[in-house]
């Protein structure tokens, strides 16, 4: 089972599992989200960016 946990800084949020993180914050500079991505392997950050792209898509209904 994947173990991961979340955290909420005053200007961002990050989700931190086994092998990889994701960084989600807004931009200082334009009206836009920024995303950050870490993993073990380039393939694993694709695949935990693609989940949290979806996810977004998801959230607003497309």
């Amino acid at each position: 089972m994947t173990q991961w946990r979340r955290t909420y800084r005053e200007d961002d949020i990050k989700e931190i599992f086994e092998s990889a993180w994701g960084l989600v914050r807004a931009s200082n500079t334009t009206p836009k989200l920024v995303t950050r991505f870490e993993a073990d392997t380039k393939e694993n950050a694709k695949i935990y960016e693609n989940v949290l792209i979806k996810l977004f898509e998801q959230l607003q209904g497309k």
